[in-house]
């Protein structure tokens, strides 16, 4: 697939600009670039490379518009229109006499791409998905047209939905020996483990030892349990719960390990007990922990006894997230409860944790519920146990690039079709759950990023960081100077208006971030100056710190009252060879100069970054309309700006 820099290859296009013409009767269009339009036929949305075919001949009219309408808003998906000839029927869907590519294959959502040639050079102008083949006949049924809607990549991944489980994964990356999400409604007394793809099938007349002495044998039958409710928001499956007082025991594998050798070992789990709850047993390796009737700790010795340990309370009728390590070269056991350890450590001597254990087991008693259970045969260390609990609140700290990255990675959307900067680099922490939207899920990240998500002309979704705008070559020089005299390219004699409004004016910004966390900013001399305008934004920013930063950049940029200028049309055929490389090679974001000479007066010259493009293309016409903003461009920066310049200080 091309790039934003790459060329689309134009060796299937049979004709020049000398002699086009779109529907066989119209003149030739000997100063307008011919246009290519293409579709794939044979392929559905998510080919990174499909097999386009060349539909050009039976194109009678395009209309292509990217782009936003100020620079307060998100770039919303491109949208490109095309009238076809459908005179022979090729585009109706329901004629099944139509010859190959055609027959069969007119179904939504196949791509489309729209190119422009000049002087042999190809530039991309749109690449999407048609969303259909609405069939019309006018002229008393002579004339047929099928005129397609379609859309860019933003739309189509704004039916996506994020298709991954963030626990899941974290726990399956520190590489655990057994992993049961309990995520199932047990059947025949069996739970499936996530490592092994096995299933385990559960004891009865099991000798369950009870803490301070004793034993009890209790079976387990499939009427003991039944589902329950996610405990934690990162948890997007169902927990188990027993609702009478039986015992629930899973079986692990044996316990290879030699008599009396002993391992590393861990486990985690999130559980939920109350005032009945009875008993947790978790046994691994060479030692068992228990929660005892007092709310306890317990950990069992080599012979038999428990000792018991102290903790936070935890039978709070609230589900907390336990982590269990132990260091078999030291002997030293340590407990954690939602992420930080209880405060004690306990090291015992060398025959404490080493009495022979024939199986590993977990088991549990009375009205609790417990899901995510997870063994390892390491010591997890207190980084990986505060990010497990984390992950089940449904917090994981990255830059917004990775997160990005991870929405779109677990969606259908192939690499090759979007590009994220590496200066998209903020911290965020809250994650959504399965099955939440992609698109304002990736609209809220580039809020907190303050970037930019756009789908450029090659169709490939770029996303850039928060001063990208200043920083890239494209955006920080002019790529064309518009005027009404002098070189360059000349706009239409429509009516320009321009304007100093505070329409786009914030001067009190609040930004949330993770965890609820309200920041504010406010300049109060733009108040006194403009009135106040305020706005909220949610993000999913780490820290107070990093809110605080966006909510001042926000003011910063937005407190001063900028030259809003309307839209203008420029016509590349008044100067073909010097104007329309310049207008076809435009690009979202590009700075380009905008000059106007009134009769009388000085002259008015600003630059603009391009917030939306649009070309309009009928037999004989070729329009293209700029949107531009003064927001971005006359800005002062520490480290580019020359010393002395008369920019604005961003801060």
């Amino acid at each position: 697939m091309p790039t934003s820099t790459g060329l689309y290859d134009t060796s299937t296009i049979t004709y020049d600009q000398s002699s086009l013409s779109y529907d066989g009767y119209g003149a030739p269009l000997a100063n307008l670039p011919a246009v290519g339009v293409y579709v794939a036929f044979n392929d559905g949305p998510y080919v990174a490379e499909p097999v386009f075919t060349d539909v050009s001949y039976l194109t009678r009219d395009v209309s292509i518009r990217r782009g936003r309408q100020d620079d307060l808003q998100q770039f919303p998906s491109g949208q490109c229109s095309i009238t076809f000839d459908n005179r022979d029927r090729y585009f109706d869907p329901f004629n099944t006499a139509s010859p190959a590519p055609f027959n069969g294959n007119l179904k939504p959502r196949r791509q489309v791409k729209i190119v422009a040639i000049w002087n042999g050079v190809s530039y991309p102008l749109f690449r999407g998905f048609v969303a259909g083949w609405p069939v019309e006949y006018t002229e008393a049924g002579f004339d047929s047209t099928v005129t397609v809607d379609c859309f860019d990549v933003i739309g189509l991944v704004g039916a996506s939905t994020i298709n991954r489980n963030f626990y899941d994964e974290y726990v399956l990356s520190l590489g655990p020996k057994r992993y049961y999400p309990f995520s199932e409604r047990p059947d025949n007394n069996k739970f499936y483990d996530l490592v092994s793809e096995t299933a385990f099938v559960s004891e009865t007349g099991v000798t369950t030892i009870v803490p301070g002495g004793g034993g009890v044998t209790l079976p387990w039958t499939t009427s003991s349990i039944t589902q329950g409710k996610p405990m934690f928001p990162g948890l997007d499956t169902p927990s188990i719960f027993s609702w009478y007082d039986g015992a629930v025991l899973v079986d692990s594998e044996r316990n290879t390990t030699a008599t009396g050798v002993g391992q590393d070992c861990s486990m985690s789990f999130v559980a939920q007990l109350n005032e009945r709850s009875f008993l947790f047993t978790f046994t691994f390796g060479n030692f068992r922990i228990a929660v005892n009737s007092s709310r306890s700790i317990a950990v069992q010795s080599a012979t038999g006894t428990f000792i018991t340990l102290s903790t936070p309370v935890i039978d709070d009728n609230k589900p907390h997230h336990f982590t269990f390590t132990f260091n078999n070269t030291t002997k030293t056991l340590r407990s954690y409860v939602d992420g930080k350890q209880t405060g004690f450590t306990t090291t015992a001597g060398a025959g404490m944790f080493v009495f022979p254990l024939s199986e590993a087991r977990f088991e549990w008693f009375g009205l609790s519920q417990i899901q995510n259970l997870a063994t390892f045969e390491r010591e997890l260390s207190a980084t990986e146990t505060q990010t497990l609990y984390q992950a089940a609140q449904g917090q994981f700290a990255e830059t917004t690039a990775q997160r990005v990255v991870d929405y779109l990675g677990y969606t259908n959307l192939p690499s090759g079709m979007y590009e994220v900067a590496a200066a998209v680099s903020t911290q965020v922490l809250e994650l959504e759950p399965e099955a939440a939207p992609v698109l304002p899920e990736l609209a809220k990240l580039m809020s907190g990023e303050d970037g930019q998500m756009f789908v450029d002309s090659s169709g490939v979704l770029q996303f850039f960081g928060r001063y990208s705008v200043f920083g890239e070559t494209r955006s920080n020089t002019s790529q064309v100077v518009f005027t009404d005299s002098g070189v360059g390219v000349n706009y239409d004699n429509t009516p320009i208006r321009m304007q100093f409004d505070a329409d786009g004016v914030r001067n009190s910004v609040t930004v949330r971030g993770s965890n609820s966390t309200d920041v504010v900013s406010v300049d109060t001399a733009s108040i006194t100056a403009n009135g106040q305008s305020a706005e909220s934004v949610e993000t999913y920013l780490i820290d107070p710190v990093a809110a605080q930063s966006l909510a001042d950049y926000r003011v910063s940029i937005y407190k001063t009252p900028k030259l809003s200028l309307d839209p203008f049309v420029a016509k590349g055929q008044q100067n073909p060879d010097y104007n329309w490389p310049r207008l076809l090679g435009l690009e979202l974001l590009d700075r380009v100069t905008f000059k106007r000479t009134p009769s009388v007066g000085s002259a008015v010259q600003r630059d603009l970054l391009v917030q939306a493009i649009e070309h309009r293309i009928t037999p004989g016409t070729w329009e293209t309309v700029v949107n531009g903003s003064t927001r971005y461009t006359g800005w002062f920066i520490i480290g580019t700006s020359l010393l002395g310049s008369s920019e604005d200080v961003l801060l």
